[in-house]
């Protein structure tokens, strides 16, 4: 007997599913057979993956059949059992109309996942063999896969979308500037359809060994924080330290000529420029982070501290 609330929930998207097979199509790009809280839920999830993937529909018998060959048939009283799904359950024509069922089933996933990890890192401090700072990056690492798990800001019509961006191309037309960060570059600038870096928008810096992607993303950087220095820049650097990385801005800033700056001979202007950049840089907040190794969970979690 279904007891739960989110027991009761799962059981309509399943019957929704069931009598508007489509739905699965769109679902499943949100939800897996674990996500379910019940045995029964996550067993019949499985098997409506299983037989879309081939072309069959979605009946008691060829469900019932599905079952019993993942050797989950268990999870039922019987065939009966499977053809009352659908006993009792409204019938959605729109998928829109079962939104919520996925959500409020998405949500419920979620919560269970983060109390697992909670018991996980209680469980692993406990222990005593685990690097703290080892599990706090494991431990955002996983909090950040369940925050990416959302359905919001998925469901954007196309005649939204498209009277949003004819209204930003009018600003711009009219003279009005994007909130964007200035490359440091005219040039470059002039470029970007946004006059600069925006957020919400991914850029690759792409070129082969030793073609100036490091001087130039170090450039960009120390652009953002000139023009607005209450701002805060992190720089992620797998190869050059820290050092490294400013004896090339003081280069690029004083412009010293290479052979010179190796050898440490600067001119008096040079020299003031040199300085100049030092008073610059005692205004800046510009953490740099050199590590041999970065991925994503680790970019993220420093990110999280910097803020």
């Amino acid at each position: 007997m279904i007891g739960t609330a989110i027991e009761e929930t799962e059981r309509s998207l399943m019957a929704a599913v069931m009598m508007q097979p489509e739905f699965f199509d769109q679902i499943r790009e949100y939800l897996t057979p674990g996500d379910f809280e019940s045995g029964r839920h996550r067993a019949t999830w499985k098997a409506f993956g299983d037989l879309r993937a081939a072309g069959l529909d979605f009946t008691p018998v060829t469900l019932w059949d599905r079952v019993k060959r993942n050797g989950t048939a268990d999870q039922f009283s019987g065939f009966a059992d499977v053809g009352e799904y659908v006993v009792g359950q409204p019938f959605f024509s729109r998928f829109e109309s079962v939104r919520s069922y996925v959500e409020l089933v998405l949500r419920a996933s979620i919560g269970r996942q983060m109390q697992a990890i909670s018991s996980f890192a209680t469980a692993t401090l406990a222990d005593g063999q685990t690097d703290e700072y080892a599990l706090i990056e494991s431990v955002q690492a996983r909090y950040k896969a369940l925050q990416s798990r959302r359905l919001s800001n998925d469901w954007t019509t196309g005649s939204a979308s498209i009277r949003a961006a004819i209204a930003d191309l009018e600003r711009i037309s009219a003279g009005e500037i994007p909130d964007s960060v200035s490359t440091g570059l005219p040039a470059l600038d002039s470029l970007l359809i946004n006059h600069g870096l925006i957020g919400g928008q991914y850029f690759i810096l792409g070129a082969r060994t030793s073609k100036g992607k490091s001087t130039l993303a170090l450039q960009m950087a120390t652009a953002a924080l000139t023009r607005s220095p209450e701002k805060v820049v992190a720089y992620f650097t797998v190869e050059m330290s820290s050092i490294e990385l400013m004896k090339r801005l003081v280069a690029i800033h004083a412009r010293i000529p290479y052979d010179n700056f190796r050898r440490g001979l600067f001119s008096r202007e040079e020299a003031r420029l040199v300085m100049e950049l030092e008073d610059l840089a005692s205004r800046w907040q510009f953490p740099i982070i050199h590590k041999g190794k970065l991925t994503p969970s680790t970019i993220h979690a420093e990110s999280m501290r910097i803020r």
